[in-house]
């Protein structure tokens, strides 16, 4: 008898455990959509493209004046003495060395601080998203890129975008 009484117990308290669990409430979130569509994030991405465009135009100058300069060597070639001409080369070939790890620097530059202001972006999403968590009873945000199916009613990425819309200027 008592092991009965108590084999029900443990189905009823088993049954309403579960029931606990599964009434977690738990949404997917396409970060990737908001840092890409949110006018924050496009603002950012529009600056970062300005100054890149400002660098790849110098690049590009920097890059013809090496070609000029290419040119003027292997024209002056036969005019020159073997030793001079050599001389020349070897500046030359600094002055490549020199122009790609300017390059590389640029790059590397433009992709610190576009993934930095990035950074600062989620920095002031995250608050607005816990938030959001909080005024609907939200227990978990799993990242879309992690789902592999799930109802569209779970997603509220449309909804954490026209908030940071909204609140971030």
């Amino acid at each position: 008898m008592f092991k009965r009484l108590f084999f029900i117990q443990f189905l009823i308290l088993n049954i309403f455990f579960n029931n606990a669990i599964a009434a977690e409430k738990m949404v997917i979130l396409d970060i990737n959509f908001i840092l890409n569509e949110s006018k924050p994030a496009k603002s950012i991405i529009k600056e970062i493209e300005s100054i890149q465009k400002k660098e790849i135009s110098k690049l590009q100058s920097l890059e013809k004046s090496l070609k000029k300069k290419n040119e003027d060597i292997i024209k002056t070639k036969n005019l020159l003495s073997e030793e001079e001409f050599n001389k020349k080369v070897v500046a030359f070939r600094k002055e490549i060395t020199s122009f790609d790890k300017k390059k590389k620097q640029v790059v590397n530059d433009l992709n610190k601080k576009k993934q930095s202001e990035l950074n600062k972006l989620l920095n002031q999403i995250t608050p607005l998203i816990q938030d959001y968590m909080s005024a609907n009873s939200i227990n978990v945000i799993i990242d879309k890129k992690n789902i592999f199916i799930a109802k569209s009613e779970h997603d509220i990425t449309k909804d954490i975008l026209e908030l940071i819309n909204k609140k971030i200027k």
